[in-house]
């Protein structure tokens, strides 16, 4: 009698949760992921259609106005190669209540995609020591780099700021789908005054994965010209990290070694089995410049790849 209770008192039937939002009826199956901020639920509907929901938990108002920016992205964009949400709704905390827990949780209803991360597959290519075809790298790239270019021709623009393959997705058809619009800020800040390069030093250092952050957010200064050449630099880390299932940078940080320096240095290493084109080096060299005004934009990224692809479809 007490467990049928204490079921009924979670919201749960035979055994499943329940779980509404924005007055749509969900069952939670399962536990799928945790991050820092967020965990990954796997539900379904009355339909048997199953869904992810991300949970984020809001201690404050600043939060709740990041997982509302978050949404708001969503909504916003609209195309084939990034997450769409099918519903959300910021709602009170009911979990357990300690000195420590959310005021909120904001829950995101997307759809689910079993294959799991692009790194998920990259890893387990790299296991069994072989690699990714160089039409299959650069394919899933332009992928990607579709998803990046709706969201920087946005208007106003917005970067991405978390490039990298553990965030984007696999379909059945092994297509690439961009997803965590969590650390998405507009393209081109206004930064004229120590206040404003702290408070987006401070976004950068909670939310964009070191091993992908470009050099110019490793130290923002007044007056950087912080623009959409961010997500460029993440975007060499990911196609690098595509044929060899590693960042650049992951070595040294594995190393405890300082990232920045390394970053600022400037010197990529590529392994000695390396399996692909010059051409697939030098357009990873070209995103992995410095200076942000030396990278090429997103559409002459998309044009180099087509490139690529066309001269190895004519070689077959």
């Amino acid at each position: 009698m007490w467990q049928l209770l204490k079921r009924l008192s979670m919201g749960c039937i035979c055994g499943k949760e329940t779980i509404y939002v924005d007055n749509r009826k969900f069952y939670i199956r399962s536990h799928l992921a945790e991050g820092g901020f967020s965990r990954i639920d796997l539900i379904e509907d009355d339909n048997s259609n199953l869904f992810a929901l991300k949970r984020i938990n809001c201690h404050n108002v600043k939060d709740e106005e990041i997982a509302a920016k978050e949404i708001d992205f969503m909504k916003r964009v609209k195309h084939e190669r990034i997450i769409s949400l099918e519903c959300s709704e910021l709602v009170p905390f009911k979990g357990y209540q300690g000195p420590n827990s959310p005021q909120s949780e904001a829950l995101l209803v997307m759809p689910f995609y079993r294959r799991g991360t692009l790194f998920d597959h990259v890893l387990r290519i790299r296991k069994r020591g072989e690699f990714l075809g160089e039409v299959e790298v650069l394919s899933l790239f332009e992928q990607i780099c579709e998803g990046v270019c709706a969201l920087h021709t946005l208007n106003p623009s917005v970067a991405h700021r978390d490039l990298k393959p553990h965030n984007v997705l696999l379909t059945d058809e092994e297509e690439a789908i961009l997803m965590d619009l969590g650390s998405a800020a507009l393209s081109r800040p206004v930064i004229d005054n120590s206040r404003q390069a702290l408070v987006i030093q401070d976004e950068v250092n909670e939310r964009c994965s070191m091993p992908y952050r470009p050099p110019e957010l490793f130290n923002v200064q007044i007056g950087s010209g912080i623009s959409e050449k961010t997500d460029i630099w993440s975007l060499g880390c990911t196609l690098y990290a595509i044929c060899c299932g590693e960042s650049p940078f992951d070595e040294t940080y594995c190393k405890g070694d300082s990232i920045a320096l390394a970053v600022l240095a400037g010197r990529i290493k590529f392994p000695t089995d390396w399996p692909y084109s010059d051409g697939l080096k030098r357009l990873i060299n070209d995103m992995l410049h410095i200076n942000a005004e030396d990278r090429p934009d997103i559409h002459v990224v998309i044009l180099q790849i087509s490139s690529m692809l066309r001269a190895l479809e004519n070689r077959v």
